[in-house]
């Protein structure tokens, strides 16, 4: 088979699990589905500017789809110069991301959910940052994940600052006005 129908056939195989990865740290025995977690997102405070539901996992099939082209350019090449370094920034990215549901839509806590994605939003462009100078098809995969992050991130501290949240309370609530007050972000009056 030529290598390019590998690399293909790897980087789609890649994809069909990373998006999988998320329902093994769903909840056991969750009665909630994609439903209930379109009904849970459009019940939250968010911004006029917040995405429609349907957005989300659109966006997040075209980021897995670029990242899991970058895991495979790097399994692939044995002698890149930043190869363990960047596989490891993927795999704490696919680590947030497959446990972000867990956290948003089964415990329903917008301040964890600002948690990782702040987490997730680091690691990602840290990332980026550090293969441009390496590695353009790497740093290149990176580059859809990072604009979405960068809408998701000021969106998951507005809900965090607008919010209950059942794990942290009105704690919660105000964690987030003091966070996304330092970021600038103008949390809900």
């Amino acid at each position: 088979m030529p290598r390019r129908s590998i690399a293909l056939l790897a980087t789609l195989g890649i994809t069909a699990a990373a998006l999988a990865l998320p329902s093994l740290f769903r909840k056991r025995g969750n009665t909630r589905d994609a439903d209930g977690d379109d009904d849970f997102y459009e019940r939250q405070v968010t911004p006029s500017w917040a995405p429609p539901g349907w957005a989300f996992p659109v966006a997040w099939g075209l980021n897995t789809l670029a990242l899991a082209a970058a895991t495979q350019h790097l399994a692939f090449r044995q002698n890149h110069p930043r190869r363990s370094e960047l596989l490891a920034y993927l795999a704490v990215h696919f680590a947030l991301y497959a446990t972000f549901s867990r956290v948003y839509f089964d415990e329903r806590s917008p301040v964890l959910a600002a948690t990782w994605t702040a987490a997730d939003f680091a690691v990602c462009h840290l990332a980026f940052y550090r293969a441009l100078g390496v590695s353009g098809p790497v740093a290149g995969a990176f580059v859809p994940v990072n604009l979405w992050l960068t809408v998701a991130l000021p969106l998951s501290l507005y809900q965090a600052a607008a919010n209950e949240d059942p794990i942290f309370g009105d704690a919660g609530i105000e964690v987030g006005e003091i966070v996304a007050g330092a970021l600038g972000v103008a949390p809900v009056s």
